[in-house]
């Protein structure tokens, strides 16, 4: 049963304006008539017809809303439990934590997954360079020549475009290739980067030694093209293009290798671009660690989102206490009992850097490890007392919500927290029991203190023994 049969059933198309519970009733009308209707009890099967339903980009679900709507994804979730109807969901979302939204509203404290139990399947990023080099040249390249004359010269700056292209994308990769989890991500920056690295190509502020290593490197593919395809020939003798390869820019009986001019000329288009991209790397991607010395830039730590900076000051006080001394975080009580910093609290402030896996497991095992649970209770606690009043009224509301989580989830990818639970890549993890997830955090006390410093929070006050 296709998509577009359930749409001819009765359904009407959804504005984003016009939101409300009626065609979502109305659509799950229309599938229990196609999957149950129209047989008779004798050959009608015993649980009914099946229909899958794969929906793209679920996550704009949540835009179709009115103050105080209920939630459409929700409602699709229950859809097959309410009318009875075998009928299988499959919701692909960028947000890998779709179904923590609230499960009437948006901003309501039940959601999706307190009610509704979902598979969730989790796609890791592109991780090989080969692979995101593959998707990014496929229909990505951006022609500097668009009003080519003849189709025959539009042929040759079709594949020189595609030659410049892939060695933009060659020349930093693998530069970004730690820092960037998506290959949308590294799209983005192409698109940054491209204007930047065909800048020597403009005819005004073009140099002569880029021209004509260019104008080389057009009269090879020519010659390569025109020896590849003998039908394929300029449109007109006036095409003064095609005239200006084929003689004006022959430079001498003997063709330079086309391999040559291209390794002369990328050379001197990713020197002309290592400033840019360096700036890129510093201010887009935060990544002090690859900027010059000489260059004034603001620690990664300081240039935190805020609503981040809180969770990590959290998820370190949590990782240097133990749970007995939280009541100091919201009683003043003194409980007569003092703790052995030293043993915990290294004054050497090293961050820690795992060269494998297993090293990794050895530091998991022997850390002391806090719940989610207790980390977002402490997180609460120091955002209400030490957070901006704006800050606290948009931010501790949202508690509870995908935007939350999805810090959380960063935090894990970046190194920042880590799971002690065993994982493996096909594992699915359960949604009930997320709250009972056991970290670690492997923040530095001098990252912590910096930290600390810029949303202006008393970290020493909280770490002093009671």
């Amino acid at each position: 049963m296709s998509i577009s049969s359930v749409q001819h059933a009765g359904t009407h198309r959804v504005s984003q304006h016009s939101y409300d519970s009626a065609p979502i009733a109305l659509f799950g009308r229309a599938v229990s008539i196609l999957l149950q209707g129209g047989l008779s009890r004798k050959r009608r099967p015993k649980y009914g017809r099946c229909a899958f339903i794969v929906l793209d980009n679920a996550e704009r679900m949540l835009a179709w809303k009115k103050s105080g709507s209920r939630n459409a994804l929700a409602q699709l979730f229950k859809l097959p439990s309410v009318m009875g109807i075998n009928l299988t969901l499959i919701f692909i979302s960028r947000g890998s934590l779709l179904t923590y939204s609230g499960l009437t509203s948006h901003k309501s404290p039940g959601m999706i997954t307190d009610a509704i139990h979902p598979m969730n399947i989790h796609f890791d990023s592109y991780t090989s360079v080969e692979t995101m080099k593959h998707q990014m040249v496929t229909g990505e390249s951006y022609s500097f020549y668009d009003r080519a004359i003849c189709p025959f010269f539009r042929t040759i700056i079709a594949e020189l475009n595609d030659i410049v292209y892939k060695s933009m994308v060659s020349s930093f990769l693998l530069s970004v290739k730690s820092s960037l989890f998506d290959v949308s991500e590294v799209l983005r920056l192409a698109r940054m980067l491209w204007s930047e690295f065909i800048f020597p190509f403009d005819r005004k502020e073009s140099q002569k030694d880029y021209q004509t290593l260019a104008w080389q490197m057009i009269h090879c593919l020519r010659h390569n093209i025109k020896n590849a395809n003998s039908n394929l020939k300029c449109a007109g003798e006036e095409c003064s293009l095609c005239n200006r390869v084929a003689h004006a820019y022959c430079f001498g009986a003997e063709i330079t290798k086309l391999h040559d001019i291209k390794n002369e000329l990328f050379e001197k288009l990713d020197h002309n671009i290592r400033e840019t991209v360096r700036n890129l790397l510093a201010d887009v991607l935060m990544m002090p660690g690859r900027v010059i010395e000489q260059k004034s830039v603001k620690p990664h730590a300081e240039r935190l989102p805020y609503n981040t900076k809180f969770l990590l000051l959290a998820a370190f006080i949590c990782q240097h206490k133990t749970p007995d001394r939280d009541v100091n975080l919201f009683t003043t009580t003194n409980n007569g009992k003092r703790s052995n910093r030293s043993s915990k609290l290294s004054s050497e402030a090293t961050s820690y850097a795992f060269s494998s896996g297993d090293l990794k497991q050895q530091w998991l095992a022997k850390t002391p490890w806090f719940s989610l649970e207790r980390l977002l209770s402490v997180f609460t606690v120091i955002i209400n007392h030490y957070g901006e009043t704006i800050c606290v009224a948009n931010e501790v509301a949202e508690i509870g919500t995908e935007e939350l989580f999805r810090n959380i989830s960063s935090l894990i990818a970046g190194g920042l927290l880590h799971s002690i639970r065993k994982s493996t890549v096909t594992r699915v993890v359960d949604q009930t029991d997320f709250m009972l997830e056991k970290l670690a955090c492997s923040l530095s006390r001098e990252d912590a203190q910096i930290i600390a410093s810029s949303v202006g929070f008393p970290l020493g006050q909280f770490l002093q023994p009671y």
